[in-house]
């Protein structure tokens, strides 16, 4: 369920609001960090001036500010065990945008947990999309799309629906989309990067069904990402081992207290 809300909350933009003069790095107005000693947690809160941040850790923080996934961030932190869990509330000055947002969160990394990154390429594995027919036939639904967004508001729909045995459904439908655009949306639910070697140019509409992976789930309910991918779009994953750029994680401290 996790990886499901990290991974939709992708696919969420935040409005914009004041803009700044340039050179001005923002920040919080107001930040609160304490770590956690309940391991209850609620869901995460959010309005648009405000960063909420409830019962998480370091990691995922750090996966917020740089708009990362698990894969791209590699060193652990020397000081952060993976049981301190950590409730963050910040308060910006005014509503950011999605990019300013990220990088007042980058520099409260850097002020109160004294972050220090660097990226760098390595070879990691990843899957390489490509067409899983020899005709080059794509699947139904896979189709050119027909629409121009520039006209008709075109955004991506992303719906999670409960079945029997504890089992979550997963329903994809976005217009116009190129094949890296998919690529990308793949990414999280794969826990890897995915390149594009389909071949495909162009934009393309894509209406996708899948299961979250669930042992509890009856076998005839269950339909893989893999398996959703090969029968409906006409596309397959082969594993593979690429570059991938990367954040890695030089040091990082106990946050100072409020």
């Amino acid at each position: 369920m996790r990886t499901l809300l990290l991974a939709i909350a992708l696919l969420i933009s935040t409005a914009g609001g004041h803009a700044q003069n340039a050179g001005d790095a923002p920040a919080f107005e107001v930040v609160s960090i304490k770590v956690r000693t309940d391991p209850a947690g609620g869901p995460n809160t959010s309005s648009p001036d405000r960063y909420n941040r409830m019962n998480t850790s370091l990691r995922e923080i750090i996966r917020d500010a740089y708009g990362l996934q698990s894969y791209e961030i590699a060193g652990e932190p020397s000081r952060d065990p993976k049981l301190v869990r950590f409730d963050v509330m910040a308060k910006a000055p005014f509503v950011p945008t999605r990019e300013q947002m990220r990088l007042m969160i980058q520099q409260m990394l850097r002020d109160r947990f004294a972050l220090r990154t660097h990226k760098e390429t390595r070879e990691m594995p990843v899957y390489v999309m490509r067409l899983a027919r020899s005709d080059g036939r794509l699947g139904e639904k896979l189709t050119k799309t027909t629409v121009d967004c520039a006209v008709v508001e075109c955004r991506p729909s992303v719906m999670a629906r409960p079945r029997p045995g504890g089992m979550l459904t997963l329903n994809y439908q976005n217009k116009a989309i190129t094949m890296r655009d998919l690529a990308a949306f793949l990414a999280p639910y794969l826990g890897r990067a995915v390149v594009d070697g389909t071949g495909l140019t162009g934009d393309f509409d894509v209406d996708l069904a899948f299961s979250m992976n669930n042992p509890g789930a009856p076998a005839d309910e269950t339909v893989s990402i893999y398996a959703a991918l090969q029968e409906q779009l006409g596309l397959k994953l082969d594993a593979d081992r690429r570059p991938v750029e990367v954040l890695v994680i030089d040091a990082a401290e106990m946050p100072t207290p409020d």
